[in-house]
């Protein structure tokens, strides 16, 4: 065996080790950094199929955000407890008691009537099936709807009517409602049908058809005097309306007269006109107005109607209002019994000197003048028969005629008579800017007026129905929803012996008794439309009053909460009469499914 010198074996393994690492390079090219260029090619696309379905998958999010918003909305949806504060207090939830305005929405949601108002403020049926007339408008036959039940479970009929009706016509039950009811007979014909009476022709009589009927399996045994006081009255109210009394849960105060309740109602589901959409009512009844908008601007009340909120706190809060037109109007009414304002010139010159537009600025925001005795949606209402206008040449011209003449110190006299006269009204209430600003208007054309504001407690009593004022008194009257005005124009009606004196004008006229004698003794519209024609263009030709402003309500609602709706009410009470609508929770709502 050949020998290899050592340096010839360096040299071999060097040539070796040399062609084998060039081997693990061409090796390495190619199966890593060949792969890794392929790699990188294969990265960018990849990467662009990524980019690409990510932006496929944005755009189908868009699409399907746009199409949510196409095909869903935001809505109400059912469920969920309103709360509705109110000002106190609470004394008895019973309808033919209620007094106060808590009282009385309480009874509204409890109890059911024989009628209601509805949103265009026209009578229609609650529990009656069908109501008629007589063609004398002297008996009205009322069927009840079938299968009503008392929230007990027991069925309401025509024996809870009548006991209800004897209970407010007994004077030992001092009913409010007395008076309305005095003279009118019932008959009970059978378990669904019942017949009014009454003393003489009264067409508007469906209007007092409006009050709560009580359970007489319950309240029967009970004699009059005893059912004010009853513990029905106060803790376990049994009705057949939309709510149905829970408890009274009562909020820790610092003393009597701070003392919170919280009255907590739940839907009825078997309410004869629907079931309610909310779960539940409550009522918190505060003491004071203060308490009550803290209440609200805390966001713990859905809705209040005894708050007044300024358009930048609606902002803020994120809260609503809704402004309604009632049935009730303020006017001025001269005392026509007055030796000087037994002149219907006088008056005449008197109502042409005051602007009424100005007057009713003083009230620092907008309110719908009147300018007749009935409004525009009444029955009978003419728009070319209005009372006088403000004519300030026509008024001073008058003035003169009638010998009340001006002298140095700018005042008007007759025969050495100042006229003098003097404004009543309420203090701290809306009517005392009023009547500032017709003194001045007054003073304007040489009339002497005076104020003569008085205390707000005991005005009703003391002052309207005891007709306790001299010249003029400014105040607001319910006209109603029928336009029989009769109580507040008739000549009978400020009869001194009286125990009902609402003809505040002491107005006596041949012509507008006729009219208004007619318009409630007919049935038939058209004959009650001519006959309150003559009685508005008697009232507008004799100037008994002015007709100021109609009274408006305001209801303020948390954003997301429906409440009361509408334009018209008759009573702020009647906000109630689509209740079951009344929702305070949103979600949202399928477009194609939903009910057009």
């Amino acid at each position: 065996m050949k020998s290899i010198k050592p340096k010839k074996l360096f040299a071999r393994q060097k040539k070796s080790a040399t062609e084998l690492g060039e081997r693990a390079n061409e090796q390495v090219d190619r199966h890593v950094v060949g792969r890794l260029q392929s790699l990188a090619h294969s990265w960018r696309f990849v990467l662009s199929w990524l980019v690409l379905a990510t932006l496929l998958v944005w755009v189908l999010a868009v699409q399907t955000r746009d199409l949510s918003r196409y095909y869903t909305r935001t809505a109400a949806i059912d469920g969920g407890t309103y709360v509705e504060g109110i000002l106190g207090p609470v004394t008895n939830f019973n309808p033919i008691f209620g007094s106060t305005s808590a009282d009385q929405s309480v009874s509204r949601l409890l109890f059911s009537s024989i009628l209601k108002v509805d949103q265009n403020n026209q009578l229609v049926n609650d529990l009656a099936e069908s109501i008629e007339a007589d063609e004398r408008a002297a008996t009205f036959t009322v069927v009840l709807k079938d299968d009503v039940f008392w929230h007990d479970g027991e069925e309401l009929d025509t024996a809870d009517v009548a006991f209800t009706l004897q209970s407010i016509q007994d004077p030992d039950a001092r009913s409010p409602l007395f008076r309305s009811w005095e003279g009118v007979d019932y008959d009970v014909i059978d378990e669904q049908t019942i017949e009014f009476n009454l003393p003489g022709s009264f067409s508007p009589f469906p209007t007092l058809l409006t009050f709560g009927i009580l359970p007489q399996h319950i309240l029967g045994d009970l004699s009059p005097n005893q059912l004010r006081g009853a513990q029905f009255n106060s803790t376990n109210p049994i009705g057949s309306g939309p709510f149905e009394f829970r408890r009274i849960v009562n909020e820790e105060g610092t003393a009597e007269s701070d003392r919170e309740l919280q009255i907590q109602l739940s839907a009825y589901d078997s309410y004869h006109l629907g079931e309610p959409r909310l779960e539940g009512f409550n009522f918190w009844v505060v003491p004071d107005e203060d308490r009550l908008k803290e209440l609200f601007e805390d966001g713990q009340l859905s809705g209040s109607g005894d708050i007044d909120v300024s358009s930048a706190q609606l902002d803020n809060l994120k809260a609503q209002e809704q402004t309604f037109s009632l049935t009730s109007a303020a006017f001025l009414f001269f005392k026509n019994t007055n030796p000087q304002l037994e002149d219907v010139e006088l008056r005449r010159a008197l109502a042409q000197s005051i602007d009424v537009a100005d007057v009713i600025g003083a009230l620092g925001e907008p309110a719908i003048r009147i300018n007749s005795p009935l409004l525009p949606e009444q029955l009978g209402y003419r728009e070319d028969i209005q009372q006088v206008g403000f004519d300030l040449a026509a008024a001073e011209s008058a003035l003169d005629d009638l010998g009340w003449v001006v002298g140095e110190d700018g005042l008007r006299r007759n025969d050495g008579e100042t006229l003098d006269l003097q404004i009543t009204s309420q203090a701290d209430t809306v009517f005392e800017p009023i009547a500032i600003r017709i003194v001045d208007q007054l003073a304007n054309v040489g009339v002497n007026a005076s104020l003569d504001l008085r205390s707000r407690d005991g005005y009703i009593e003391n002052v309207l129905q005891n007709h306790v004022y001299s010249d003029i008194v400014i105040h607001a009257i319910n006209i109603g929803i029928d336009p029989d005005v009769y109580s507040f124009w008739h000549s009978t009606q400020f009869d001194p012996n009286s125990t009902v004196r609402l003809n505040l004008a002491e107005y006596s006229s041949e012509l507008a008794d006729e009219g208004l004698d007619g318009g409630r003794s007919r049935v038939e519209e058209d004959i009650r439309s001519d006959k309150y024609q003559i009685f508005l263009e008697a009232w507008a030709d004799e100037v008994p009053a002015i007709g100021l402003y109609r009274n408006s309500y305001d209801y303020y609602t948390l954003s997301g909460v429906e409440g009361p709706s509408g334009n018209l009410l008759s009573t702020p009470l009647d906000r109630y009469r689509d209740v079951t609508e009344w929702t305070v929770l949103t979600g949202k709502e399928d477009v194609l499914s939903s009910p057009q």
